[in-house]
């Protein structure tokens, strides 16, 4: 995924972030640390960022208030845009 493809995802979330919960690893909301010496920003929208882990390589969404509200592989993060693309309408059928 490039980082248009998160950008686009991040901008459909801000208004469904209920898609989060069926296609992320579990998930307990809250507040992140500034994570900068491990995390880089994929994609940054309205304060929602996409950020990948330097170490593990693992992926996380961190909403406006800085809050993680999802994480796991990037194949997960592409599950995630796929049904928000459709939920929003986006796809067509």
């Amino acid at each position: 995924m490039d980082v248009c493809h998160f950008e686009e995802m991040l901008g459909n979330l801000i208004h469904e972030p209920v898609i989060l919960r069926e296609y992320a690893f579990p998930n307990l909301s809250y507040q992140m640390w500034d994570g900068r010496n491990m995390w880089l920003d994929v994609a940054v929208l309205k304060g929602w960022k996409v950020q990948r882990n330097l170490i593990t390589g693992l992926y996380r969404i961190i909403d406006d208030n800085n809050v993680r509200r999802a994480w796991g592989t990037l194949e997960m993060m592409e599950e995630i845009y796929w049904e928000v693309v459709d939920v929003r309408g986006l796809l067509s059928s």
